[in-house]
This record gives structure tokens, sequence and C-alpha cells, in this order.
């Protein structure tokens, strides 16, 4: 099972993320995956679009819990 995700702030979430290796000069970078084997870099996100997306995910996560 998955743990639950009750409680994380989106906030968190992104000064986690500034925090990264995968952060530079201040541009959050993400590896994403195609399919298997298959990762895709991509950077330049806003981060009030990552913070947006955080919380989308996290309301879906809850109302599935």
């Amino acid at each position: 099972p998955m743990p639950s995700l009750r409680g994380v702030n989106p906030e968190e979430v992104l000064s986690a993320a500034r925090r990264d290796k995968k952060n530079r000069n201040g541009s959050l970078r993400f590896v994403l995956l195609r399919r298997i084997g298959r990762p895709v870099l991509r950077a330049a996100i806003p981060e009030k679009r990552i913070l947006e997306l955080t919380r989308e995910l996290l309301n879906k996560s809850q109302t599935r819990s």
C-alpha cells in the first residue's frame, strides 16, 4: 500500500524540490518517464504551475483514500 499523503503541504514539497540535486541555478528540473527505460528531462516549469499540480495530485490522492 502507498503511504498516506494526508497533511502533506504543497509548499513544503516545492521547498524540498528546490534543495534537490536536479535543481540547477534555481531552475527545477524533472526526470519523467515516457516508458520504462525512456527518461525525459523537463525544466523551466514555473513554480506556480508546480504548486497547482502538486495541490491537484494531493487532492486526488485524498479522495481515493
